[in-house]
């Protein structure tokens, strides 16, 4: 597609245009949200819903799918008890994670075998995804 054909939501990146999604629903762009509006959702779109992370210890919610930390002195995140195939993604939003760690612990279910996993590194991220029996690590 020609650039003329997308929206532009921050400097850096073009998307295209969104005509269709669900009520209150979100895309952050490092400088605001946005209002997508409300309709049926484009089967082309999707829409991630992004939650600043800025207390420890924080308990995901269900509708919880990218978790910005944001925060100066070492985080705890807690996974919910979900339903198989429920994802999220945990990411070192301000950069600091080799200073001040994040530990991923799961309610009730271990992660790839263990009580938790850590993100150490700056700017670094984990995906995790539900499975039958604990959290996978992606």
């Amino acid at each position: 597609m020609e650039q003329s054909q997308y929206q532009t939501i921050s400097p850096l990146m073009w998307y295209p245009p969104i005509t269709h999604c669900q009520p209150q629903q979100y895309i952050r762009s490092t400088t605001e949200n946005i209002n997508i509006g409300s309709g049926s959702q484009n089967s082309n779109t999707e829409i991630l819903i992004v939650t600043d992370v800025t207390t420890t210890p924080f308990t995901a919610a269900v509708a919880d799918q990218f978790l910005c930390v944001d925060v100066v002195t070492p985080v705890t995140i807690i996974l919910p008890v979900s339903v198989v195939g429920k994802t999220y993604t945990v990411k070192d939003c301000d950069g600091d994670a080799l200073t001040n760690p994040i530990t991923i612990t799961a309610t009730g279910a271990l992660i790839d075998g263990a009580a938790s996993a850590s993100i150490n590194t700056n700017y670094g991220s984990l995906v995790f995804v539900r499975n039958n029996t604990g959290w996978s690590i992606i």
